[in-house]
């Protein structure tokens, strides 16, 4: 359980942090300068130290069954961005494309190591 609300904390934690990007009371003057501070925060805490390490197979399995659950969900809200902005902007952001492709091309490299290397 303690491990389990570790990540809980964390999750709260960042989704604060983003929050606190595009809602926040920051001062006009300083928006840019602490918007960007809090996006980099939370970029290094959602990927680089929220990690978990598995110590045996049931572990994997819901650490895989999670990591299959944030896939789909990051999926979805991307094409529900792609497709609401060619609906109403006319225009679509190339960077939802190349974030789509990033995860479909992090999937499949993913899947080659694992196979060759596990």
């Amino acid at each position: 359980m303690p491990k389990f609300a570790k990540e809980i904390i964390a999750a709260i934690v960042l989704l604060g942090i983003l929050c606190i990007c595009y809602y926040g009371f920051i001062p006009e003057n300083m928006r840019m300068m602490l918007h960007s501070a809090l996006v980099v925060v939370f970029g290094v805490v959602a990927m680089l130290l929220w990690y978990d390490k598995p110590t045996d197979e049931r572990e994997q399995h819901h650490s895989m069954i999670s990591a299959q659950a944030a896939f789909t969900a990051a999926g979805l809200v991307l094409v529900i961005a792609i497709v609401h902005s060619g609906l109403t902007e006319h225009h679509i952001d190339p960077v939802a494309y190349w974030t789509f492709g990033a995860m479909l091309i992090g999937k499949v490299a993913g899947r080659l190591w694992a196979q060759k290397y596990r």
